[in-house]
């Protein structure tokens, strides 16, 4: 399984038209057929950013998905460019749920509870995985999910918890990391 991770900004101003956009149009296009949505989130402010976080069972079932959502009229006429005009800028990130023991990585019941920390953590080379399993093996108090980033970076780690439970800096680069990166998000729009 993988999970996408969606970030677009968008000005203040936009929000609350893209987010009757999304929920109004993308989402009775796209329902569950391209690609399961497990959770949004947003951090307020003059910019807004808004995360989407999409499950699928492989990088090529993704590629399929969204391939196939690219030939709906309805998405590619209607919603593309309404949602252009009001997006400031995205970005992707394929992130691998980290499992350990036979427990997965993640509390997928628990995503849509607000609000909640996400950290990226950047790791020397080749210490990602080092990285992930020491996070999964402590699981900090609050602790909602971990994952290895396939792209853009490989040797970063995402790992979720409730605020005030994120990992001290020293603890991480105990165990490999260089530089972390900590934002706490709101229950997203929809």
């Amino acid at each position: 399984m993988i999970h996408e991770l969606r970030e677009y900004r968008i000005d203040v101003r936009a929000a609350d038209a893209y987010f009757s956009l999304f929920r109004d149009l993308a989402m009775p296009i796209r329902g569950s057929a391209y690609g399961r949505l497990v959770a949004n989130w947003l951090i307020p402010g003059e910019v807004v950013t808004f995360y989407h976080l999409w499950e699928y069972d492989s990088l090529g079932e993704r590629t399929a998905k969204r391939a196939a959502l690219a030939q709906v009229e309805r998405w590619t006429r209607d919603f593309l460019p309404a949602a252009a005009a009001l997006v400031s800028s995205q970005r992707l990130t394929i992130l691998t749920p980290y499992a350990i023991d036979g427990l997965p990585g993640f509390a997928i019941d628990d995503f849509g509870a607000a609000p909640i920390v996400f950290t990226t953590v950047r790791c020397r080379t080749g210490k990602a995985a080092a990285v992930a399993s020491a996070i999964a093996t402590a699981r900090p108090p609050g602790f909602r999910g971990v994952w290895t980033e396939e792209m853009p970076d490989p040797n970063a780690v995402w790992y979720m918890c409730d605020p005030g439970e994120a990992l001290a800096s020293d603890w991480l680069e105990a165990h490999g990391a260089v530089h972390r990166t900590t934002k706490t998000c709101e229950r997203g729009p929809y």
